[in-house]
């Protein structure tokens, strides 16, 4: 799905929440990820571009893939105070894997792993 990345993060944070759910995560994995697509639609993309988000899985994880974005934007920087805090460091404390991919289109992935059957 394209929306509008800073008017219609809440819809993506909800199907990815519903898609979630229905794979069984538990609650606080379902919210980490709602944070972690927050975090990339609000610290990567301005007011008036548009995300493309693309869910899909397999037997063993969920991917979310948001784009499109730069090639090093997990090595974005972001200041709280005295402390700067990297992208990259903050996604991997909220889902399983992030990386970058270049196809279809340079996008963030995340991986939440899925518990087992």
């Amino acid at each position: 799905m394209t929306l509008p990345a800073e008017e219609y993060v809440v819809v993506a944070r909800l199907v990815a929440a519903g898609i979630a759910s229905r794979l069984a995560l538990g609650f606080e994995e379902v919210d980490d990820l709602q944070l972690a697509i927050e975090t990339i639609a609000r610290g990567t993309f301005d007011a008036a571009d548009e995300a493309t988000i693309t869910i899909d899985t397999d037997e063993k994880a969920l991917f979310v893939a948001i784009g499109p974005v730069a090639p090093t934007v997990l090595d974005r920087h972001f200041h709280d105070g005295a402390e700067s805090l990297q992208l990259r460091g903050i996604l991997e404390r909220l889902v399983d894997g992030v990386w970058t991919q270049d196809e279809p289109e340079p996008s963030i992935v995340l991986r939440v792993d899925l518990p087992a059957r």
